[in-house]
């Protein structure tokens, strides 16, 4: 596939959104920007990415995100822009299991 640019996964912590960062990594994203509500997850997938990326300047990190507060969604959106300039690709793997 081969992508080039800056990725933000929100819910990067496990399952799709582990696979979808690893994947930015293996493909040759500049960077990823890991955002999870248990941003210890987040962080081990950051080591995960490291370790796949293929490219040499690749740059990953982990930052909490709570997806139900717009306070939260705003400040992860102002860090990516601080941290990255722009990002290129995202995706929206948030979410909670229970009863509604």
């Amino acid at each position: 596939m081969g992508v080039s640019g800056y990725a933000l996964v929100v819910g990067g912590g496990s399952g799709i959104g582990r696979a979808c960062a690893i994947s930015f990594a293996k493909e040759g994203a500049s960077g990823v920007l890991i955002a999870d509500i248990a941003v210890r997850f987040a962080k081990d997938v950051v080591n995960e990415c490291k370790v796949a990326a293929v490219n040499k300047d690749f740059r990953c990190e982990a930052i909490p995100v709570d997806v139900t507060r717009e306070e939260s969604v705003g400040n992860l959106m102002s860090h990516a822009v601080r941290t990255f300039g722009r990002i290129d690709y995202c995706v929206n793997s948030a979410g909670l299991t229970g009863f509604i």
